[in-house]
């Protein structure tokens, strides 16, 4: 068994995931090598069916047999480690130093299992069956093909916590920001917030709480909330030679998890509809969160992050320059369309354009876009100038060819399916005669006036 009480921690990172020949030899070759190139693309252009699968056998179903049969078969009362099942079928995806460039994976709630490519490890050790790093990729936008070749994309705009439609909470793109804030200071209690624009603040009154920064990480200089440190070292039923027993819920502490990749944070999100106040942190593999009123085995749970990959890789990537996905996998969410009808543009920033200043004092923004179905929700874009102005969007889809107008002082937002107007809330001038620029989720500057020579 391993684990870890020491107050700083440094362990070798585990691998990541993992002549002369006749014309007839030389056509066979190049033939493999097609076969290859139409496997990987073909796992990287459509989404494979979702729905209730039992894990693949016999390594992906003993290592979700491990922690969550037992919650299955309600011998133990806590979270679920991977989900009550998969959604979907065992399949191959792409990756370079797999046999014919792609490796054996299946996606779950809480992650997705995959079989190392490392040809070193035996099949009995742990890290032969690993859950990926998807909430490196989730957050940087890399998507990772092998083991040093990946492929860049927009980080993921979904909700790391709470309801899919929440506005409140942080996405993987918010906490992208905090992967370089400095951890915080050992064994102090945590009331540092997190909002989901990424602005951080404190609320001293988080300290009721009593959660403190528990294990310092010295590979990523960040810090493990002593919940989360108590849950990876956590004891409790497990299914191990075909009996219930009592044991380490994980052998290595990280193996689940992987390092922490941002310091642990409260924020406010919405679950089934009610606000509640909830401690996140981002690692490598998982986002643990930490809600004070569920019940004990439930407080720290792991977020979806399966399902949140699954959905970026799957819908979301495809559809970055406005093109249609190939499928829509059941149960992935796409957002309501407010003020226009359901967009199809998820994930997709479109060519928002500042057209001009109106009469009023208005600024008037288009959506360029040339693609007809490709709304754009406002919601994180921000419009600033060369001062201290910054004015923050609130959720707005715009249409293709249609307008939204951001107007000075206070007023009842008009959100309409051609056209929408929302006011900042200060009555001073947006425009003064600067530069203004617009600036998406992701810090990357869409338009600014005067337009740049």
């Amino acid at each position: 068994m391993f684990r870890v009480r020491n107050r700083t921690l440094v362990l070798p990172h585990p691998l990541h995931a993992s002549s002369r020949r006749t014309a007839i030899q030389i056509a066979t070759v190049a033939f493999a090598m097609l076969l290859v190139f139409l496997a990987a693309a073909q796992a990287m252009a459509a989404a494979p069916p979702t729905g209730e699968f039992p894990p693949s056998e016999p390594y992906f179903s003993a290592t979700w047999e491990r922690t969550d049969k037992p919650v299955a078969d309600d011998e133990a009362d806590r979270t679920w480690i991977w989900g009550p099942s998969a959604f979907t079928e065992p399949m191959r995806e792409a990756y370079v130093e797999g046999h014919n460039n792609s490796r054996e994976t299946q996606y779950f709630d809480k992650s997705r299992m995959e079989i190392t490519t490392d040809q070193s490890i035996d099949p009995d050790e742990i890290w032969f069956v690993t859950n990926g790093l998807l909430v490196n990729e989730l957050m940087s936008g890399e998507l990772q093909l092998g083991d040093t070749e990946f492929e860049p994309h927009n980080p993921s705009i979904s909700n790391v916590a709470g309801d899919p439609q929440g506005s409140t909470g942080p996405t993987y793109a918010t906490l992208a920001g905090l992967r370089d804030v400095g951890p915080h200071a050992d064994g102090t209690i945590i009331t540092a917030t997190v909002d989901r624009f990424g602005n951080v603040a404190d609320d001293p009154l988080l300290s009721a709480e009593g959660v403190t920064a528990s294990q310092f990480v010295e590979n990523t200089k960040h810090t493990v909330a002593s919940v989360f440190w108590d849950f990876m070292n956590s004891e409790g039923v497990v299914y191990e030679n075909g009996q219930f027993v009592n044991g380490d819920l994980f052998d290595n502490p990280f193996y689940a998890t992987g390092y922490p990749t941002t310091d642990a944070y409260w924020t406010t999100v919405p679950v089934d509809g009610v606000s509640h106040q909830v401690l996140v942190q981002a690692f490598e593999r998982r986002v643990l969160t930490y809600t004070p009123g569920n019940d004990e085995g439930w407080q720290v749970e792991a977020g979806n992050v399966g399902r949140h990959y699954f959905e970026w890789r799957y819908v979301q990537i495809p559809n970055e320059g406005g093109e249609e996905p190939t499928e829509t996998p059941t149960g992935t969410t796409t957002p309501t369309a407010t003020p226009s009808t359901t967009p199809t543009g998820v994930g997709t920033y479109g060519d928002m354009d500042i057209e001009g200043i109106d009469g009023n004092g208005g600024v008037q923004i288009r959506n360029n876009t040339q693609v007809t179905d490709n709304d754009v929700n406002m919601l994180g874009w921000k419009l600033y100038d060369d001062t201290t102005y910054t004015y923050t969007f609130p959720e707005v889809w715009v249409r293709p060819g249609f307008y939204v107008t951001v107007k000075p002082c206070t007023g009842e937002n008009i959100l309409e399916d051609n056209y929408a107007i929302v006011y900042t809330g200060v009555c001073a001038p947006i425009y003064d005669g600067g530069t203004l620029y617009l600036e998406n989720p992701f810090g990357d500057i869409s338009s600014q006036i005067p337009k740049p020579s």
